[in-house]
């Protein structure tokens, strides 16, 4: 695990640098570095000292809706490609054990199947 990210534009531009280090000291790998729950209610951000005083909702609702859209475009994906999968399986013929054992299956199973038959 590297812990590398990036704070993307335009998704990012209007948060403050003081929310951006919050979340930076909240996502380190080190945990000697990682903020503890009494230093990140300390934070400047938290405390209130440092946010801005701007509406994000707008920017911030397009990006959810934008990834929420993505996510059930995913999953009907992954369902297309599960059914698929099994309607190709259920196409194949059942193997038998000695089907099985005559493709180089088993030879335990073969000897068994040819001693049951005599």
């Amino acid at each position: 695990m590297r812990g590398e990210y990036d704070f993307d534009s335009p998704y990012w531009d209007g948060i403050s640098d003081s929310a951006k280090d919050f979340i930076r000291h909240l996502m380190c790998l080190d945990v000697s570095k990682r903020y503890t729950c009494r230093q990140a209610l300390e934070h400047s951000w938290i405390s209130g000292k440092t946010a801005l005083d701007i509406n994000i909702h707008a920017t911030v609702s397009k990006q959810l809706q934008k990834n929420f859209a993505r996510q059930k475009w995913q999953k009907a994906l992954n369902a297309t490609a599960v059914i698929r999968k099994m309607r190709l399986l259920a196409m194949q013929p059942a193997a038998t054990p000695a089907a099985t054992a005559a493709a180089g299956g088993d030879e335990a199973t073969a000897a068994s199947e040819s001693t049951s038959k005599q």
